[in-house]
């Protein structure tokens, strides 16, 4: 397969190469749990859940399912064999529900309700295609949680990225009344209304959920879960995030010299990152118009070189090698 790659000069003792991060140059096994949707008469090829805790401690599950021979359209009849069913609750307890305003109008009481979302990947790259959660009869704060080594997983209809996963999470909405929300305990801040779900981001440190989200009352007090909704869906690991792609050698430029990597910004302020394999920052570098930062030798191995800003993301690998 050939490859697209920009190579710098060769020297005596190392040699640098930066490689478009999409070539594959090294493959990373992951132990994955293989989910199932219980009643499903026929498992899709690919089974996400989406575990649900409110705060009195009362669970629920919802599955995200994708599989080539379903409807690119949510609910639908065509995706019933793969679980996409209405399924009786108990609306005395907490429960969680995809939002199939065609079931279920607008009413959150409603005792049949769909637990699977199984969709085949709808025309704007993405699946399911109606996205949006309500949970009810529970009270903040109300977590939601993950396997986030799915998004390696070789049934996504997804290219691979290795070292990173094939896909990643999109979580929309969210809209609870005076409510915060944050990853274990690193707080969350929407970018332009969503945030990324995922084990490896690289853009804002602060707008990514690694394995879980919860939203709790920034005013401490008693709140029900029905107070709002999320929406969540899955695309593609780095695909547009409603930010406007722009060239990237319009805002900077990458030289070499011996063992280091200069990177001169031409304009507006841009953030160098390097990261190791296991997504561990190296280092991290905001830099403005005209200014330039200098990368130095890292130890041999394997790297990954994140440059951006508001309008464009761009990866890259960094190699280093001794001869």
């Amino acid at each position: 397969m050939n490859t697209l790659k920009i190579i710098f000069n060769s020297f005596r003792k190392t040699r640098i190469s930066i490689f478009i991060f999409f070539a594959l140059i090294t493959k990373i096994t992951f132990s994955q749990t293989i989910y199932t949707i219980p009643w499903a008469n026929q498992q899709p090829k690919f089974v996400f859940p989406i575990f649900i805790e409110e705060g009195g401690g009362q669970r629920d599950t919802l599955y995200l399912g994708y599989d080539p021979n379903a409807s690119e359209v949510s609910f639908d009849t065509m995706s019933q064999n793969f679980g996409v069913i209405p399924i009786h609750v108990d609306t005395n307890v907490f429960y969680a529900k995809w939002n199939a305003v065609l079931l279920c109008g607008i009413d959150t009481l409603c005792t049949e309700v769909y637990k699977a979302n199984v969709c085949s990947t709808a025309s704007w790259g993405a699946f399911p295609s109606d996205v949006s959660i309500i949970c009810n009869k529970g009270i903040m704060p109300l977590k939601f949680s993950w396997d986030n080594t799915l998004f390696y997983s070789d049934s996504l209809p997804f290219p691979s990225n290795l070292p990173a996963p094939r896909g990643w999470g999109r979580i929309t909405g969210g809209q609870f009344p005076f409510c915060g929300k944050r990853e274990n305990f690193n707080p969350i801040i929407d970018m332009s209304g969503f945030f990324i779900v995922s084990d490896t981001v690289y853009f804002i440190s602060t707008d990514w959920a690694k394995d879980s989200v919860t939203y709790y009352p920034l005013n401490g007090q008693i709140q029900s879960v029905s107070s709002g909704y999320i929406g969540f869906s899955i695309e593609a690991w780095n695909s547009p995030t409603n930010i406007e792609s722009a060239l990237s050698e319009n805002y900077f430029n990458i030289s070499s010299h011996e063992s280091d990597i200069t990177i001169s910004c031409l304009k507006e302020e841009i953030t160098i990152s390097v990261y190791d394999l296991m997504g561990e920052e190296y280092l991290s570098k905001n830099i403005k118009s005209n200014e330039f930062f200098k990368i130095p030798k890292l130890k041999s191995n394997l790297y990954l070189l994140v440059i951006n800003n508001y309008h464009f993301i761009k990866s890259f690998k960094i190699l280093y090698y001794d001869n």
